[in-house]
């Protein structure tokens, strides 16, 4: 092969391995295992940052370029790596402005599992980073796309799906940075999507900040689980909830107990990563004690009585300081 033809050859296979990068997605895996993301790699200090879609993390997309660290003491529309002072711990988040208009991020998720998935069962953590000073509250609202394939957060018709939209908890006058890990800045999002994803096809998950009227809010999202779930669910309700510290971060291998109503013995299930438990088939109308256990961790409630009516997804327990 002459010089020419190597090099020719050479760029072709570069020219798709690029295609095939930046045009990518995050995978579901495998049926009931879940796709997590902290967004902890995320710059903790400096300008604005470079957000490169399918690169910065690996599957996510924006409809912003770059990015800027903040521990939410900045008013400037951007897209945002909330946090503490050089903390490592992120939150991805925006604040919208008339110069940005609406703020689109995401995740765009492939189907490898070798099943068709009929559901999920997505949570995560809506931080608020600052309040704007305006006494009204904003939404980071959410909706998701599925199709064989997906190229952007912007083609084709997305879902609404409000459960799991985003509100900012404070809304005070007199704007100021807030510490989105403190409990009081900070809500716990659950919710299962009925959504039939075939085997090799794709789902985008997108959340979406306006310009709202005046000051805007810095809202975020941090600690985001997707499960993915096949065949049809059991007939009944579901609970589930989240196990945090003191200052809300989650704790991962405590034992959850459900016991009562008709169950022949309780039901166990241990907190993943971030610190999320969920039952499912429990009886509609039915009531359950919840009781947590940990050897590392005392909580000053550590039972709650549930009576179900359908999907109940914040039974949330906090560990003592």
């Amino acid at each position: 092969m002459n010089l020419f033809l190597r090099l020719t050859s050479a760029a072709a296979f570069s020219l798709c391995f690029f295609v095939s990068v930046s045009n990518a997605q995050a995978s579901l895996a495998a049926i009931n295992t879940a796709y997590t993301q902290n967004f902890d790699t995320l710059a903790s200090t400096g300008t604005d940052t470079t957000f490169t879609d399918n690169a910065t993390l690996p599957g996510w997309y924006s409809t912003r370029t770059t990015y800027l660290p903040s521990t939410g003491s900045n008013t400037g529309g951007s897209l945002y790596s909330f946090g503490s002072t050089s903390s490592s711990e992120r939150a991805l988040g925006s604040l919208a402005s008339g110069g940005t208009g609406t703020i689109r991020y995401g995740v765009r998720l492939k189907n490898d599992t070798g099943a068709v998935i009929t559901s999920l069962g997505i949570s995560f953590t809506g931080e608020q980073w600052r309040k704007s000073g305006v006494t009204v509250s904003h939404s980071l609202t959410f909706d998701y796309r599925q199709a064989s394939t997906i190229t952007d957060l912007t083609t084709g018709t997305f879902t609404s799906f409000s459960s799991l939209d985003f509100t900012s908890p404070v809304n005070t006058t007199t704007g100021s940075a807030l510490d989105g890990n403190a409990a009081a800045n900070r809500t716990i999002k659950a919710a299962i999507i009925n959504v039939t994803i075939p085997v090799g096809e794709e789902i985008m998950l997108r959340w979406n900040d306006i310009d709202d009227t005046g000051s805007d809010h810095g809202l975020a999202i941090d600690d985001l689980s997707i499960t993915p779930r096949a065949g049809t669910l059991a007939a009944g309700a579901s609970l589930g909830g989240r196990i945090v510290t003191s200052n809300g971060r989650g704790i991962r291998n405590v034992v959850v107990i459900v016991s009562g109503n008709n169950l022949k013995e309780p039901k166990s299930a241990k907190t993943g990563a971030f610190g999320y438990y969920n039952f499912e088939d429990l009886s509609a109308g039915a009531t359950y004690i919840v009781t947590v256990n940990s050897k590392r961790f005392g909580f000053q409630i550590p039972s709650r009585v549930i009576t179900l009516h359908d999907q109940i997804a914040d039974v949330d327990f906090i560990a003592e300081p």
